[in-house]
């Protein structure tokens, strides 16, 4: 007996013992559960003579990612613009990270990547829809504001420190 055949009847077990309510409330969970399961379920209500309606599956974009708004890729993108070999490194694009290491091309590959950074970092993404990528996108923007703080009160307080060096010394 192969092990998917013990899955089969174990669940199949399972279902037919469920109450119709507990039945159709798995019968609901079409988006987020397992296909297998879902058929198994389906059939027990069919065997029960329960009228079911199975919700539609969502439409596919890429991959497993359920169709979302596309336009939203198409914001800038400031993590790509200001933290770009990083960012390209964690977003696997490799091939922009040797482009901004070559002087004459990287500060342009700068601007490309801030205006198609999103569009070009969702193809290699397996995030489950745009706006889960949106979402850690945010968080590449709110990296790059920490950054930049933390630059600016570096700056300041070396600033700081060399005034008061001098000032010590002389």
């Amino acid at each position: 007996m192969s092990s998917k055949k013990f899955d089969q009847e174990f669940f199949q077990r399972k279902i037919s013992s469920l109450t119709n309510e507990r039945l159709l409330a798995l019968l609901q969970l079409r988006r987020d559960a397992n296909e297998a399961l879902i058929t198994l379920a389906a059939q027990e209500a069919t065997e029960r003579n329960m009228a079911v309606r199975l919700p539609e599956p969502p439409a596919m974009t890429q991959g497993n990612a359920p169709a979302s708004d596309p336009s939203k890729l198409k914001r800038w993108n400031w993590g790509a613009f200001l933290l770009a070999p990083v960012w390209t490194c964690a977003n696997k694009l490799d091939l922009w990270t040797v482009v901004l290491f070559i002087p004459p091309v990287n500060i342009v590959a700068l601007f490309y990547l801030g205006f198609k950074g999103n569009q070009l970092a969702y193809a290699k993404n397996t995030t489950n829809t745009i706006d889960d990528f949106i979402q850690i996108q945010r968080h590449w923007t709110k990296g790059v504001i920490q950054v930049i703080w933390i630059a600016i009160i570096f700056r300041i307080s070396l600033g700081l420190l060399i005034t008061l060096l001098t000032a010590f010394t002389s």
